[in-house]
């Protein structure tokens, strides 16, 4: 059985502008250059960090921090051969409880599986699917849901909607003149955007979660109901993955309190972690004979726009292959490496860095893809890497050079 794990799939304004059609949107030119390396996978996950709603609720992506996609999205996702998406995740909420529900009923529409976020209490808090025989338990939680961005808050009285690892505060009271002046600001043409962004610097974080979150006693309480819904996919299951959404934005090391989540989930004896969020690829480890990815990168994400860090290859994304040989041991680890490309006619698309080396013509572009390529692997094995620029690289044989 092979399980593949993918990084964050987001649509910027500019993808879902050049996806436009006479007919709606087509996203198939952004993900078809890379459908077949699923080819050999029997379940493919990533992570949905937006809502997937049509105009109707709102306007489409044209904020840095607030998504919007069209639902043609998850139907070519869907014959990329994405079979399951996480949906816990900070941006879940950017179109209110209303996206968060469509984003469901399109998921099931197309035939995607997905957990994280539910649309009443009663349902089941992670998804169990059958492969091959065996049963895997997919959990899937965020650190947040953005309410100060989106202005949704989220209290005891709705959040049995998503998977939280942590009580959410209210959202920020912004002054009018504030308020205003930043719908304005999105209203302007991109391209006046674009020119007025770079005046306010973004900067990399660490952690999004203070470390104070992790001596607060009295909010551990979702820590304790994380333990009881993994005690509970134990029941049912032969393997558990934990999908956790936490980490910081555009880092290159582990802040603490995700360390701590992970530590505690750990403890819990699941059987693989696997974090996004942090749009960059981050170092992956065993502990206690259970694998864990503290970031995976981006799968699809426009390059160069939006709140965005040159220097850590936030462009590049991994592509992990997990086999396993029975229900309780890994039996192999492979994985390839993916760079998202914007063309001179704004087009986007993913392709991985083999097929690109082998179509660029300039010694120099080849060269810089070499150095990129080894430093995004020097990242995920956690220590310095020189290798030649291949389709599949092997996990443990890298660990071990």
């Amino acid at each position: 059985m092979r399980i593949t794990f993918t990084g964050d799939l987001l649509a910027y304004h500019n993808l879902i502008k050049k996806s436009r059609t006479k007919n709606g949107f087509d996203f198939s030119n952004v993900f078809k250059r890379v459908k077949y390396l699923f080819n050999s996978s029997d379940y493919v996950v990533g992570n949905l960090e937006m809502p997937l709603c049509d105009n109707k609720r709102g306007p489409f992506t044209k904020m840095d921090m607030l998504f919007n996609t069209p639902h043609e999205f998850a139907r070519d996702a869907k014959d990329c051969g994405f079979d399951m998406f996480t949906t816990a995740n900070n941006h879940c909420m950017d179109f209110g409880m209303d996206g968060l529900i469509n984003t469901i009923d399109i998921l099931d529409r197309y035939g995607v599986d997905h957990t994280g976020t539910f649309k009443t209490s009663e349902e089941p808090r992670f998804l169990i699917k059958s492969i091959n025989g065996i049963r895997i338990a997919f959990i899937s939680f965020t650190y947040s849901t953005n309410p100060n961005v989106n202005g949704y808050e989220i209290n005891n009285n709705n959040d049995f909607h998503i998977n939280l690892t942590r009580k959410q505060a209210p959202p920020i009271k912004r002054s009018f003149i504030k308020n205003n002046a930043l719908k304005f600001l999105y209203q302007l043409p991109l391209k006046i955007q674009n020119k007025i962004h770079p005046l306010y610097p973004d900067y990399s974080y660490l952690d999004c979660v203070s470390n104070d979150e992790i001596n607060h006693t009295k909010k551990h309480k979702y820590l304790e109901k994380i333990k009881d819904i993994i005690g509970t996919a134990k029941l049912d299951s032969d393997i558990i993955v934990f999908c956790l959404h936490s980490g910081g934005q555009y880092n290159s090391s582990i802040g603490d309190y995700t360390k701590f989540l992970i530590n505690e989930i750990s403890n819990c004896g699941v059987d693989i972690i696997i974090t996004n969020h942090p749009h960059c690829v981050l170092h992956s480890k065993f502990i206690n004979n259970q694998f864990v990815s503290y970031s995976l990168g981006n799968f699809c994400f426009t390059p160069n726009e939006g709140y965005y860090i040159d220097g850590v290859f936030s462009d590049y994304g991994i592509i992990l292959h997990i086999d396993f040989e029975d229900q309780s041991s890994i039996e192999d680890i492979k994985f390839n490496v993916i760079k998202n490309i914007k063309t001179k006619n704004g087009k986007e698309f993913v392709i991985s860095t083999y097929d690109l080396y082998e179509k660029l013509i300039s010694d120099e572009h080849k060269n810089q893809l070499y150095l990129d390529n080894c430093a995004v692997i020097s990242r995920f094995i956690g220590k310095k890497i020189e290798t030649n620029i291949s389709l599949e690289y092997d996990y443990f044989k890298l660990m071990k050079s």
